[in-house]
């Protein structure tokens, strides 16, 4: 790894945004696909430190993916880490409701 990456820096270079976010950004960005995590990402330049940023996110498409494991496995449930960042998009969350609604 570049030692100048992003990736390869210390804790401070992680940032979490909320899902509504993501997807905002998400429409002026080309998505990429990781076929070994099963979920998209993109990247941009950071405005102010002109490094190269990369996110990584789940969505419908990613986390359905995970779902059908979880249900395929017979496992017991799903841990979910701050439900609600999702501003006012609904999509996860009726994810959720397809997925485990009996």
């Amino acid at each position: 790894k570049n030692v100048n990456s992003p990736v390869a820096g210390s804790r401070t270079d992680v940032r979490v945004y909320p899902y509504a976010e993501i997807a905002a950004n998400v429409k002026t960005s080309q998505i990429n696909w990781d076929s070994t995590a099963q979920s998209p990402w993109y990247s941009y330049v950071d405005s102010a430190s002109k490094q190269l940023r990369i996110v990584h996110f789940e969505n419908t498409r990613s986390l359905g993916v995970k779902h059908d494991f979880i249900n395929q496995k017979n496992l017991q449930g799903v841990g979910i880490w701050a439900l609600g960042y999702d501003g006012k998009r609904t999509d996860l969350l009726q994810l959720l409701a397809d997925k485990y609604a009996y």
